[in-house]
């Protein structure tokens, strides 16, 4: 870490960068007649070659793998102890410690721990991740903490056009709209969604055939095609309703998903996945009233006694839009696919899984009502 960060202690130890002494060696190099560059030339090369190292991780890797490392060194600088090399007794108490006394997950403790690698490995270091001791507490933290992951709730076919249906007709309505329907009938992820750009849009006689740059699963952005038909209703249709906000929103060039200012003026720049999640949440409360006004009827007489009717439907909906976030479009599209009798091979072309059984964990839930033994009781 620079020693002008303010987020690490003044006396947490430094190291170069590969940057710094790249920069250096190739500097040295160049005093020679097989090299007869100067300095700028050489800090522009070892930039340019610094810009493709870090894009081998993912933005939000990065952000997280920082946010991580600062932690870490702030919990070693309160010990005393040496951040970087890290002795494994360290890492080990590190993450006890997070555990037990912030009561972390799992998942953040396994990140936390492949941030502090990540940090040893640029500079110059090796966590030694294959000590015993760290590995067997490593083992007991999952052993005892680990829980199954929450998921979100799948938006399916019904649930989605209920969204949509309930957006005011408004350029915002019109924007969240197309990017509610895109989303789910192309079984986008947040970050796929918001990267979209006008020129990935191939428009066919019967749809739309829209081009994936890069995902979570081709990070080498080799890209892969979704393709997009006409819906049979015109209310519910993403192609019609993609088209629609473009022409609305003048774009033709540029990125497809744009915020808008107060004026509903169409900004230049793109959406955030962030926000993604943060329209769906919107667009599903509505949704989500209807259901609690619909839930509160079929309580028992003496259930509605207990409540007070607004409280009890407040915290339903609450409850609801807290479970619904941008992966429910996702988990909705193979949810309604396997549902509506979609082939495995089918279901996984239009979202691009890399592991099947990651796919069946939403075919089953599909399938649970519809296979249950209550479904054959004839009632």
């Amino acid at each position: 870490m620079p020693p002008d960060d303010p987020d690490v202690p003044a006396h947490a130890p430094t190291e170069p960068s590969p940057a710094t002494a790249g920069h250096s060696a190739l500097l040295a190099s160049s005093t020679g007649d097989h090299l007869p560059v100067g300095p700028e030339t050489v800090a522009a090369e070892v930039g340019a070659a610094e810009t493709y190292r870090e894009r081998a991780y993912a933005a939000a890797t990065l952000r997280a793998y920082r946010a991580d490392w600062r932690h870490f060194v702030a919990y070693c600088a309160a010990r005393g102890a040496s951040p970087l090399p890290a002795d494994p007794l360290v890492v080990r108490t590190y993450l006890a410690v997070s555990a037990d006394r912030e009561g972390r997950k799992v998942a953040t403790l396994q990140r936390r721990l492949a941030a502090i690698a990540y940090h040893h490995r640029e500079a110059g270091h090796v966590l030694a991740q294959d000590d015993a001791a760290l590995k067997a507490t490593w083992r007991g933290i999952r052993r005892t903490h680990s829980v199954a992951p929450v998921e979100k709730a799948a938006a399916v076919t019904e649930t989605v056009c209920a969204m949509v249906d309930a957006l005011p007709p408004t350029l915002a309505g019109v924007r969240n709209r197309a990017l509610i329907l895109i989303g789910f009938a192309g079984a986008f992820r947040r970050a796929e969604l918001v990267a979209l750009d006008v020129a990935d849009l191939d428009w066919q006689t019967d749809g739309v055939r829209i081009t994936v740059r890069s995902s979570k699963t081709d990070q080498e952005g080799a890209g892969r095609l979704k393709d997009l038909p006409f819906a049979r209703h015109r209310e519910h249709c993403p192609v019609l309703a993609l088209q629609e906000w473009l022409e609305r929103a003048g774009i033709d060039a540029g990125p497809v998903f744009r915020p808008l200012s107060k004026a509903e003026r169409v900004l230049p720049r793109r959406l955030t996945d962030q926000w993604v999640a943060l329209a769906i949440k919107r667009a599903v409360g509505p949704v989500a009233e209807r259901q609690a006004a619909r839930a509160w009827h079929r309580l028992s007489h003496a259930a509605r006694a207990r409540h007070d009717q607004a409280v009890w439907e407040a915290a339903f909906v609450a409850k609801v839009v807290r479970k619904h976030a941008g992966h429910s479009l996702r988990a909705g599209f193979v949810t309604s696919a396997a549902a509506a009798g979609a082939r495995l091979d089918e279901i996984m072309d239009q979202t691009g899984h890399a592991r099947v059984d990651t796919v069946m964990r939403y075919v089953r839930n599909a399938r649970a009502l519809r296979a249950s033994a209550a479904a054959k009781l004839g009632l």
